[in-house]
């Protein structure tokens, strides 16, 4: 029976209908306690059989008591005029089947939510529930990313009798389905109840193994044109192992899947709570960084080393360390001061089992910071020579350390006070905010005053200039002019230096809109820096050192949690966007925002890492706190425009057009492009390219264009960058 807006069930005002399947259900308002739930309409025939229904009512009072986070209370079953319906809590967001995609979730993404389902599963067969028509369609994710597993157990709550369902299906079918013979939807249903054997909590896991082989590729293991064709597939056919499709799901996750899509339920994992758990090993592993992309090499017993900053670090931060990056050995230590004596400890650790196999205390007196910093690096590369390349402790080997040491002293200058106040400058310009900008300015002209021949210095004034131009802290042109000159100073002062030369990068990605890249004698950089293992160090560089493409991201280890270094915690962050790994972006963001919380866009990419991880209203109240105006109007537009909120997010993005159409146009055509907006995306691209808009150098990887990808006009626009297709 059919309900209206007119109509009304007991205490229940009908406001929409939502869907049909398993009867008809539709939105309501529960008058007495001023709550919407969902209203289902029982099957006439079901309601019309007394000792059906008395069965099913016992049998729904035992889906009534299960009392779990990520599957869909059903609050009652009641009468009202002769009609008998379910109330069940309201879920609102959208179906997994909305989030299949091509190419499938990111695994984190897709661990995330596996974890959910299998644990939705555990909580109800232990209870001795089982659904038997487990599908994505049945399965909502809700506007906060939390998933819900619907109609659990309604899809047949126990055998009534051979040939005889009590449902039919719990939702509507999918376009290939064999409604009023089995229960279930074909293309998930288990080889069991394909064949009438017996059906049990293992049947559900064979569904779940299909369901998240579809989320992770795009497609199911089993396919078929006609329903005897799918049906032989599934009973028969092996399924194509998740790494032929996706290299990065070869491994535990892989192997989990296979297992759950065994034919005999005997193959299988046996329950659902084993299967969350292998999942939660699989999902620790990642966040730790242990599993490794395919083709890296073996540690090297000998000739691998790790640099860390020294402070104190326990042996399992340093075997966490060198396994994130993959090397043998790590070199660690410690600075302790009294007065005018330093005191460093430094020793050299052994990844596989923490043997320290050197260590060393070095005790002096501060009259020549730079003669006590240059005395005992001499010494440890010269000890690192021995011990990790066998050579001989002589004269040879002591001439070499002290070149080694000289040619990584390059660009410092000569004057202690001048450094100490170049690398206070670097502290603040890595604030990357307006006071933290203007004051690393200061110091770092402060710094070049006392010593003119300071090349990293002037590299890093270069930076921090492109950086107060770009966020609009400082006039452009006459910023960006001196920025050039400082690029240029540091270069002459010190030409195999790579700090001038990844400046000049910034100056360039900052002013001509492309993908800078240094000059062919670009180096290594002369202080270590936390960030991505890139091909290249230059900032935004989207090619090689070569200058041919890259052929793919790669992901950096996490950086410790004592780098105090702002803007790398964000340059981390952005690999681990664009490989999909949101969780791990949230974390180092979230440093990122702890140390400089008015920092430009931190706040941004935070709420895009939530964004992306569909955890949409912690991620609309980042962007709320987002200092910088762009940046925020930028977030509360896409935001609001996920949530469905049409009139903010237009407020949003007129405001963002309003203020920001000459220094903003990349974003602009970001958010057009989430909103599907395709052609003004593409004529605020055009617009962003004819301005040089610097936030085109990473326009490739950027997510929030995904949706252009497949229009021809990409392509184009990417040639004329001068990016490979």
């Amino acid at each position: 029976m059919p309900l209206t807006l007119s109509n009304r069930l007991g205490p229940y005002e009908i406001v929409a209908p939502l869907g049909s399947g398993m009867g008809e259900v539709y939105r309501a308002r529960d008058t007495r306690l001023g709550r919407h739930v969902a209203v289902k309409l029982l099957p006439a025939d079901l309601a019309s059989r007394p000792d059906l229904l008395e069965r099913f009512e016992r049998e729904a009072r035992t889906v009534a008591a299960l009392n779990h986070r990520n599957i869909v209370t059903l609050h009652s079953i009641e009468e009202s005029g002769g009609v008998r319906f379910l109330t069940m809590e309201l879920v609102e967001g959208q179906t997994l089947a909305a989030l299949v995609t091509p190419g499938g979730l990111p695994l984190a993404r897709l661990l995330d939510f596996s974890i959910a389902l299998a644990d939705a599963l555990a909580a109800a067969h232990d209870k001795g529930v089982v659904h038997r028509d487990l599908k994505p369609g049945n399965v909502m994710v809700t506007r906060e990313g939390r998933l819900k597993v619907l109609d659990f157990g309604l899809a047949k709550l126990a055998a009534t009798g051979p040939g005889h369902d009590l449902t039919h299906a719990a939702t509507v079918a999918q376009p290939i389905s064999s409604p009023g013979q089995l229960v279930g939807t074909l293309p998930y249903m288990a080889p069991e109840q394909l064949v009438g054997e017996a059906v049990d909590a293992r049947s559900d896991l064979f569904s779940f193994g299909i369901i998240v082989h579809e989320l992770a590729t795009g497609s199911r293991p089993f396919e078929g044109v006609t329903h005897v064709d799918l049906s032989h597939a599934i009973v028969h056919d092996p399924p194509a192992p998740l790494s032929r499709v996706r290299a990065d799901l070869a491994g535990d996750l892989e192997r989990v899947v296979s297992l759950c899509l065994e034919k005999d339920p005997r193959d299988r994992i046996q329950s659902a709570r084993a299967l969350a758990d292998e999942l939660r090993r699989a999902r620790r592993v990642l966040e730790r960084g242990e599993a490794r992309p395919r083709g890296n090499k073996p540690l090297d017993p000998t000739t691998s080393i790790a640099v860390l900053p020294f402070a104190n670090r326990s042996a399992a931060a340093v075997a966490e360390v060198g396994h994130a990056l993959n090397v043998a050995t790590v070199l660690e230590g410690s600075v302790r001061k009294a007065g005018n004596r330093v005191r460093i400890s430094v020793q050299l650790v052994k990844v596989a089992d923490g043997y320290h196999l050197w260590s060393e205390t070095y005790d002096r007196t501060l009259d020549d910071i730079f003669a006590v910093q240059d005395d005992i690096a001499q010494s440890v590369v010269k000890e690192l020579r021995v011990t990790l390349l066998g050579g001989d402790a002589d004269s040879q080997a002591s001439g070499e350390a002290r070149a080694d040491v000289a040619a990584a002293a390059r660009g410092r200058g000569t004057d202690p006070e001048a450094h100490r106040l170049f690398l206070q400058g670097r502290f603040f310009s890595e604030l990357n905010s307006a006071e933290g900008l203007q004051r690393s300015v200061t110091l770092l002209r402060q710094a070049l005053e006392r010593d003119p021949a300071h090349a990293m210095a002037w590299a890093c004034l270069c930076r921090t200039l492109v950086l107060q131009a770009g966020q609009g802290f400082a006039p452009v042109n006459e910023t960006n002019t001196r920025a050039r000159e400082a690029a240029m100073r540091a270069v002459e002062l010190e030409p195999d230096l790579a700090d001038g030369h990844i400046a000049g990068a910034w100056w360039r990605s900052g002013t001509a809109g492309t993908g800078a890249r240094p000059t062919p004698r670009c180096a290594a950089p002369s202080s270590w820096r936390p960030g991505p293992r890139r091909r290249c160090a230059c900032p935004r560089c989207c090619r090689t050192r070569s200058g041919g493409p890259t052929r793919r991201w790669t992901t950096p280890a996490a950086p410790s949690s004592r780098i105090h270094s702002m803007r790398s915690y964000t340059v981390v962050g952005r690999p681990y966007m664009v490989a999909g790994r949101f969780r791990e972006a949230e974390a180092v963001f979230r440093k990122a925002v702890e140390i400089s919380p008015d920092g430009v866009a931190f706040r941004l990419l935070l709420s895009m890492s939530l964004f992306e991880q569909g955890r949409l209203e912690e991620a609309l109240a980042e962007a709320q706190r987002e200092p910088a105006a762009w940046a925020r109007r930028f977030g509360l537009c896409i935001i609001h425009h996920a949530l469905g909120h049409a009139a903010e997010s237009e407020h949003a993005l007129a405001e963002l057009t309003r203020d920001g159409s000459d220094d903003s146009a990349y974003q602009i055509a970001q958010a057009h492009a989430i909103r599907g907006e395709t052609d003004a995306a593409f004529a605020w691209l055009d617009r962003a390219y004819a301005s040089r808009d610097a936030g085109l150098s990473v326009v490739k990887p950027a997510l929030r264009f995904r949706s252009l990808h497949g229009d021809p006009r990409w392509a184009a626009f990417l040639r004329k960058m001068g990016l490979p297709e």
